[in-house]
């Protein structure tokens, strides 16, 4: 009787190290808009889990939600950024269109893409411009508290930047995981 108890307790235990881990995960770094983010990731030849990444760090998946400084939607963009963006490709820019979910991972995308373009493929100048602006990252590297080599960052001067590649970073891995 003893044994079986001990059994139970033991199978019990191995179940919930194994599933509790997967359901916070599931919970917490969710993959929605699939189609969305595979597409555009692959059209602008971004890393999947990176897409996933900057959407769970930017609105936590609110295709409705709107920052202090007004960006908007899922990946957050600025209504002048995405104006600029609709030029680029040609569309008419529409405030409101920043709610759809295909129209706001579209131009988060590009937006990403522009960026790691602006900086070689730099994935952490990248996504701090699009965290602080490019304006600020290009200030940083011409300064030697900030940049050693003028090409990399040694050290982030706004402590919300340096904290939101920290959370990139870190969902991005467990993206990884998830989708692999």
């Amino acid at each position: 009787m003893k044994k079986e108890i001990v059994a139970i307790v033991v199978a019990v235990i191995i179940l919930i190290i194994v599933i509790v881990p997967y359901s916070i995960t599931t919970f917490c770094y969710p993959v929605k808009y699939e189609d969305y983010v595979e597409k555009y990731a692959s059209e602008y030849g971004l890393d999947v889990a990176t897409v996933y990444a900057v959407i769970k760090t930017e609105s936590d998946f609110k295709i409705n939600a709107v920052s202090g400084a007004r960006a908007i939607g899922l990946m957050q963009l600025m209504p002048a950024t995405a104006k600029d963006i609709a030029t680029r490709l040609g569309e008419t820019f529409e405030k409101e269109n920043l709610y759809s979910v295909n129209t706001n991972i579209k131009y988060g995308c590009y937006y990403i893409r522009y960026l790691l373009d602006m900086f070689s493929g730099d994935y952490v100048l990248a996504l701090a411009s699009y965290n602080a602006g490019f304006s600020n990252v290009k200030s940083w590297l011409k300064d030697t508290k900030c940049s050693v080599d003028g090409k990399h960052l040694s050290y982030i001067p706004f402590s919300e930047t340096r904290a939101y590649i920290k959370k990139i970073d870190f969902a991005k891995k467990i993206y990884q995981s998830k989708i692999n």
